[in-house]
């Protein structure tokens, strides 16, 4: 008969591979299931499990406590096998103050990865007794009074962030205003410095042809005087000239005539 012989690399890989899955094996049934919670402080929509010893798959349960026994699920998160440290489960409701609750372990029978309980995922018992601890989630709760300061902070808040926002929309409009001011000022200003140019060069025009003007009139009179004739020295005897003479020489004639008169009567008398 004829026998197939296993290549001796197969076989040593073999030999590696179930070398490698005893470990894991003996591992996983030395673990001893086990839940560890404290008291702690939450939010109200999760909780944290501090550590978790699972000798096989399965999910950490979070049950609200009724009257010091486990009572309907909150939450569950799946958890590997060994140990898993700072579980965070979410709660569905979530709660609304200090509640007493109960960490449970089960285990992953079931479809993989699906919770089912009531069904295959049954708690995980350690002997006859549930592997589980109860802890208390202590929630912070508003008063009426805390939420009215809340919300006067928060509209105040906002309040403070409209103004805000309308002191720099003001001060971007000021600023605005002063840009364009600052524009309007440099572009009088150079008009006015433009006009003031332009009335300087019409003065200065102005006084050029009046200069030109005078020029011409000196040049017109003195080229008149050259051509004018001399006036004669004595000016020749109008009827005018005497009429003046004879008014200005009758009072002397009457006197040289009175003089004359007292002469020749003297005269008379003395022969």
């Amino acid at each position: 008969m004829y026998y197939r012989t296993i290549p001796k690399q197969y076989l040593a890989l073999l030999v590696v591979l179930v070398l490698l899955a005893v470990p894991v094996l003996v591992s996983a049934q030395d673990v001893t299931p086990a839940v560890t919670a404290s008291d702690q402080e939450s939010d109200g929509t999760s909780v944290t499990i501090a550590n978790v010893a699972a000798a096989v798959p399965g999910w950490i349960v979070i049950h609200i406590d009724a009257d010091g026994s486990p009572g309907p699920v909150l939450g569950q998160t799946a958890v590997e096998v060994g140990d898993n440290s700072d579980v965070v489960v979410a709660l569905d409701p979530p709660l609304e103050g200090d509640t007493a609750l109960w960490a449970m372990l089960h285990v992953d029978e079931g479809a993989a990865g699906v919770y089912e309980f009531p069904g295959a995922d049954v708690p995980v018992r350690d002997g006859d007794m549930i592997v589980m601890t109860p802890f208390t989630a202590s929630v912070a709760t508003l008063t009426v009074e805390t939420a009215a300061e809340e919300e006067a902070m928060a509209e105040e808040a906002a309040d403070e962030a409209v103004v805000e926002e309308a002191a720099e929309e003001e001060t971007a409009a000021e600023e605005a205003a002063e840009e364009e001011a600052m524009v309007e000022e440099e572009t009088v200003t150079a008009a006015a410095e433009d006009e003031a140019m332009a009335e300087e060069a019409a003065e200065e025009e102005t006084m050029v042809e009046e200069a030109a003007d005078e020029d011409v009139t000196e040049e017109a009179a003195e080229t008149e005087t050259m051509a004018e004739p001399a006036a004669p020295e004595l000016l020749p005897v109008t009827g005018a000239g005497l009429g003046g003479m004879v008014a200005q020489t009758l009072p002397a004639v009457v006197t040289l005539s009175a003089l004359a008169g007292g002469i020749w009567v003297s005269r008379r008398r003395r022969s």
